[in-house]
């Protein structure tokens, strides 16, 4: 991924950074791929490419949280271009999927490329802006996230939003890059309103050559 001259890449700093413009996640449990367009250009709306926290995030979720989030109510913050929130729609959970206004589309685009019909019906696509609440206040019995944890100044608003869209018995997903800097400010602030325990390495893949990802999985303190 680092250090490669190629015609589709973006040059950052001593880092040139391959881009493709689309991304193929393999379904675990039947012979289904999820393909993912993607911006390849290096600029704009930084969650219109995919980062390797919602990889990584997505084969967790594929292999892992079948069971859990069968039925269930399941809602993805800072979607990007869809990934994580797509996966989770396969497992026959009714998914609402969010992010800033500028990406609703790519995801749209993206959700209508790889769902089937009653899939695409248990799913809602809408904007989220951390620290506002859903219509309704609405909750839900799974969280996922990934890649949220980079900003000190968003951290205070992306708690709070953790805390309006959870219920008592919720399940958090959190995917977060180990080196990030903000990420154990994010992890001291979360200990404080929710149970916070660590997936067992064994159960992430990780991507090669790149930043190291862990999943915490949080529940509200009674």
């Amino acid at each position: 991924m680092f250090g490669e001259e190629e015609k589709d890449s973006n040059t950052y700093g001593q880092w040139t950074i391959r881009i493709p413009p689309s991304y193929t996640h393999e379904l675990s449990s039947s012979n289904r791929s999820v393909v993912i367009q993607q911006n390849s250009k290096g600029f704009g709306e930084l969650g219109s490419r995919l980062w390797d926290g919602g990889m990584v995030f997505a084969r967790f979720v594929d292999e892992h949280l079948g069971p859990i989030l069968k039925d269930k109510t399941c809602v993805e913050l800072g979607s990007g271009a869809g990934l994580v929130g797509i996966v989770a729609a396969t497992k026959d959970a009714k998914v609402t999927i969010t992010d800033k206004a500028a990406l609703l589309g790519l995801i749209e685009t993206n959700a209508r490329a790889n769902l089937t019909a009653p899939e695409m019906s248990r799913v809602t696509i809408r904007e989220l802006l951390w620290g506002s609440d859903l219509p309704d206040q609405e909750t839900f019995d799974v969280i996922l996230g990934a890649d949220l944890t980079y900003d000190f100044d968003d951290l205070p608003i992306l708690i709070s939003t953790l805390r309006n869209v959870s219920h008592a018995t919720s399940r958090v997903y959190i995917a977060y890059g180990v080196e990030r800097a903000a990420t154990e400010t994010f992890l001291e602030m979360a200990r404080e309103h929710f149970e916070v325990t660590s997936v067992p390495d064994s159960s992430i893949r990780q991507n090669e050559n790149t930043y190291t990802i862990n999943v915490a999985m949080m529940q509200k303190k009674s």
